[in-house]
Protein backbone atom coordinates (compact mmCIF):
# COMPACT_ATOMS: atom_id res chain seq x y z
CA UNK A 1 0.00 0.00 0.00
CA UNK A 2 1.44 3.34 -1.05
CA UNK A 3 1.50 6.42 1.18
CA UNK A 4 -1.55 7.88 -0.62
CA UNK A 5 -3.62 4.71 -0.07
CA UNK A 6 -3.26 3.38 -3.61
CA UNK A 7 -1.70 -0.03 -4.22
CA UNK A 8 0.86 -1.99 -6.16
CA UNK A 9 -0.19 -5.33 -7.59
CA UNK A 10 3.05 -7.10 -6.68
CA UNK A 11 5.80 -6.48 -4.16
CA UNK A 12 8.84 -8.76 -4.23
CA UNK A 13 10.79 -9.31 -1.01
CA UNK A 14 14.29 -10.68 -0.47
CA UNK A 15 13.86 -14.18 0.98
CA UNK A 16 16.68 -13.79 3.52
CA UNK A 17 16.24 -10.32 4.99
CA UNK A 18 12.74 -9.25 3.92
CA UNK A 19 13.95 -6.14 2.08
CA UNK A 20 11.79 -4.96 -0.80
CA UNK A 21 13.33 -5.90 -4.14
CA UNK A 22 10.69 -4.50 -6.50
CA UNK A 23 7.19 -3.02 -6.61
CA UNK A 24 5.15 -3.20 -9.81
CA UNK A 25 1.90 -3.94 -11.61
CA UNK A 26 1.40 -7.15 -13.56
CA UNK A 27 -2.16 -6.63 -14.76
CA UNK A 28 -2.14 -2.84 -14.43
CA UNK A 29 -1.28 -0.08 -16.89
CA UNK A 30 2.13 0.95 -15.51
CA UNK A 31 4.17 0.19 -12.41
CA UNK A 32 3.22 3.54 -10.86
CA UNK A 33 -0.47 3.32 -11.81
CA UNK A 34 -3.33 1.89 -9.76
CA UNK A 35 -4.86 -1.25 -11.20
CA UNK A 36 -8.53 -1.06 -10.23
CA UNK A 37 -9.03 -4.69 -9.23
CA UNK A 38 -5.79 -4.65 -7.25
CA UNK A 39 -7.17 -1.73 -5.25
CA UNK A 40 -10.40 -3.70 -4.81
CA UNK A 41 -8.55 -6.71 -3.44
CA UNK A 42 -7.01 -4.39 -0.86
CA UNK A 43 -10.39 -2.90 0.15
CA UNK A 44 -12.02 -6.31 0.49
CA UNK A 45 -8.96 -8.04 1.93
CA UNK A 46 -8.12 -5.60 4.70
CA UNK A 47 -11.76 -5.11 5.69
CA UNK A 48 -12.19 -8.89 5.92
CA UNK A 49 -8.98 -9.17 7.94
CA UNK A 50 -10.38 -6.64 10.40
CA UNK A 51 -13.72 -8.47 10.55
CA UNK A 52 -11.96 -11.74 11.36
CA UNK A 53 -9.28 -10.45 13.75
CA UNK A 54 -10.54 -7.19 15.24
CA UNK A 55 -7.01 -5.77 14.91
CA UNK A 56 -7.23 -1.98 14.49
CA UNK A 57 -4.24 -1.78 12.14
CA UNK A 58 -6.24 -3.73 9.54
CA UNK A 59 -9.19 -1.36 9.93
CA UNK A 60 -6.89 1.64 9.47
CA UNK A 61 -5.46 0.25 6.22
CA UNK A 62 -8.91 -0.80 4.98
CA UNK A 63 -10.18 2.75 5.48
CA UNK A 64 -7.15 4.24 3.71
CA UNK A 65 -7.50 2.06 0.63
CA UNK A 66 -11.31 2.50 0.54
CA UNK A 67 -11.00 6.28 0.83
CA UNK A 68 -8.44 6.31 -1.97
CA UNK A 69 -10.75 4.14 -4.09
CA UNK A 70 -13.59 6.63 -3.68
CA UNK A 71 -11.28 9.55 -4.43
CA UNK A 72 -9.94 7.91 -7.60
CA UNK A 73 -13.47 7.26 -8.86
CA UNK A 74 -14.01 11.02 -8.92
CA UNK A 75 -10.63 11.68 -10.52
CA UNK A 76 -11.14 9.41 -13.54
CA UNK A 77 -10.51 11.33 -16.74
CA UNK A 78 -13.35 9.97 -18.83
CA UNK A 79 -17.07 10.46 -19.55
CA UNK A 80 -18.13 8.35 -16.56
CA UNK A 81 -16.24 10.40 -13.98
CA UNK A 82 -17.80 9.68 -10.61
CA UNK A 83 -19.23 6.38 -11.85
CA UNK A 84 -19.06 3.52 -9.36
CA UNK A 85 -17.70 1.15 -12.02
CA UNK A 86 -14.10 2.15 -12.71
CA UNK A 87 -11.85 1.82 -15.70
CA UNK A 88 -9.68 -1.29 -15.51
CA UNK A 89 -6.81 0.91 -14.27
CA UNK A 90 -7.47 4.29 -12.69
CA UNK A 91 -4.49 5.87 -14.47
CA UNK A 92 -4.86 4.29 -17.90
CA UNK A 93 -5.97 6.45 -20.82
CA UNK A 94 -9.69 6.26 -21.56
CA UNK A 95 -10.51 4.17 -24.63
CA UNK A 96 -13.77 5.45 -26.11
CA UNK A 97 -14.15 2.40 -28.36
CA UNK A 98 -15.04 0.20 -25.38
CA UNK A 99 -15.87 2.72 -22.65
CA UNK A 100 -12.64 2.46 -20.75
CA UNK A 101 -12.73 -0.49 -20.67
CA UNK A 102 -14.57 -0.86 -17.37
CA UNK A 103 -14.12 -3.59 -14.79
CA UNK A 104 -17.30 -4.74 -13.08
CA UNK A 105 -15.30 -7.31 -11.12
CA UNK A 106 -13.42 -4.47 -9.45
CA UNK A 107 -16.67 -2.74 -8.50
CA UNK A 108 -18.24 -5.94 -7.15
CA UNK A 109 -15.22 -6.80 -4.99
CA UNK A 110 -15.08 -3.27 -3.62
CA UNK A 111 -18.81 -3.26 -2.81
CA UNK A 112 -18.33 -6.26 -0.54
CA UNK A 113 -15.33 -4.66 1.17
CA UNK A 114 -17.23 -1.42 1.73
CA UNK A 115 -20.08 -3.35 3.35
CA UNK A 116 -17.62 -4.99 5.74
CA UNK A 117 -16.31 -1.53 6.61
CA UNK A 118 -19.81 -0.14 7.13
CA UNK A 119 -20.61 -3.05 9.43
CA UNK A 120 -17.39 -2.44 11.38
CA UNK A 121 -18.27 1.24 11.91
CA UNK A 122 -21.98 1.28 12.84
CA UNK A 123 -23.62 4.59 13.65
CA UNK A 124 -20.65 6.63 12.44
CA UNK A 125 -20.38 9.15 9.62
CA UNK A 126 -17.52 7.12 8.19
CA UNK A 127 -19.52 3.90 8.25
CA UNK A 128 -22.47 5.62 6.59
CA UNK A 129 -20.17 6.91 3.84
CA UNK A 130 -18.99 3.37 3.09
CA UNK A 131 -22.53 2.00 3.22
CA UNK A 132 -23.78 4.62 0.75
CA UNK A 133 -20.85 3.94 -1.57
CA UNK A 134 -21.49 0.19 -1.43
CA UNK A 135 -25.18 0.65 -2.20
CA UNK A 136 -24.43 3.03 -5.07
CA UNK A 137 -21.92 0.55 -6.46
CA UNK A 138 -24.45 -2.29 -6.34
CA UNK A 139 -27.07 -0.06 -7.95
CA UNK A 140 -24.64 0.77 -10.76
CA UNK A 141 -23.92 -2.92 -11.29
CA UNK A 142 -27.67 -3.65 -11.39
CA UNK A 143 -28.20 -1.13 -14.19
CA UNK A 144 -28.91 -2.34 -17.75
CA UNK A 145 -25.44 -1.26 -18.79
CA UNK A 146 -23.75 -3.84 -16.57
CA UNK A 147 -26.32 -6.50 -15.62
CA UNK A 148 -26.98 -9.15 -18.25
CA UNK A 149 -30.57 -10.06 -19.04
CA UNK A 150 -31.95 -13.52 -19.89
CA UNK A 151 -32.50 -12.33 -23.45
CA UNK A 152 -28.79 -11.63 -23.95
CA UNK A 153 -26.43 -14.33 -25.13
CA UNK A 154 -24.17 -13.76 -22.16
CA UNK A 155 -22.60 -16.43 -19.97
CA UNK A 156 -22.36 -14.27 -16.86
CA UNK A 157 -24.48 -12.16 -14.52
CA UNK A 158 -22.32 -9.05 -14.98
CA UNK A 159 -21.02 -7.70 -18.27
CA UNK A 160 -18.02 -5.47 -18.95
CA UNK A 161 -15.36 -6.98 -16.71
CA UNK A 162 -11.66 -6.87 -17.56
CA UNK A 163 -9.37 -9.73 -16.65
CA UNK A 164 -5.89 -8.89 -17.93
CA UNK A 165 -5.79 -6.07 -20.46
CA UNK A 166 -1.98 -5.90 -20.87
CA UNK A 167 -2.05 -9.52 -22.11
CA UNK A 168 -5.31 -8.88 -24.02
CA UNK A 169 -6.90 -11.69 -22.00
CA UNK A 170 -10.58 -11.48 -21.05
CA UNK A 171 -11.30 -7.85 -21.90
CA UNK A 172 -14.87 -6.51 -21.73
CA UNK A 173 -16.41 -9.88 -20.83
CA UNK A 174 -18.20 -11.57 -17.96
CA UNK A 175 -15.96 -13.08 -15.28
CA UNK A 176 -16.98 -15.70 -12.74
CA UNK A 177 -15.34 -13.86 -9.85
CA UNK A 178 -17.19 -10.65 -10.78
CA UNK A 179 -20.44 -12.58 -10.42
CA UNK A 180 -19.29 -14.27 -7.21
CA UNK A 181 -18.42 -11.03 -5.42
CA UNK A 182 -21.54 -9.29 -6.71
CA UNK A 183 -23.73 -12.05 -5.28
CA UNK A 184 -21.71 -12.03 -2.04
CA UNK A 185 -22.26 -8.28 -1.74
CA UNK A 186 -25.99 -8.64 -2.36
CA UNK A 187 -26.20 -11.37 0.29
CA UNK A 188 -24.17 -9.28 2.74
CA UNK A 189 -26.50 -6.33 2.16
CA UNK A 190 -29.51 -8.55 2.75
CA UNK A 191 -28.00 -9.66 6.08
CA UNK A 192 -27.34 -6.07 7.25
CA UNK A 193 -30.35 -4.19 8.57
CA UNK A 194 -28.79 -0.82 7.69
CA UNK A 195 -28.29 -1.96 4.10
CA UNK A 196 -31.74 -3.51 3.75
CA UNK A 197 -33.22 -0.05 4.35
CA UNK A 198 -31.93 0.97 0.92
CA UNK A 199 -33.72 0.04 -2.28
CA UNK A 200 -31.44 -1.78 -4.69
Amino acid sequence: VRADGSTYHIVEYHPDNGDVIARYQYQGYKDNSTWARGQSWAVAGFSTLYTETGLPEFLDVAKRVADRWLQMLNEQDDPAKGSYVPKWDFNAPYDASNDGPRDTSSAAITALGLLHLAEALPGTECGQKYLCAAVNTMRALASPKYLATPEEAHAAVLKHATGNLPDKDKVDVGLVYADYYYLEALKKCQDMEACRNYSL
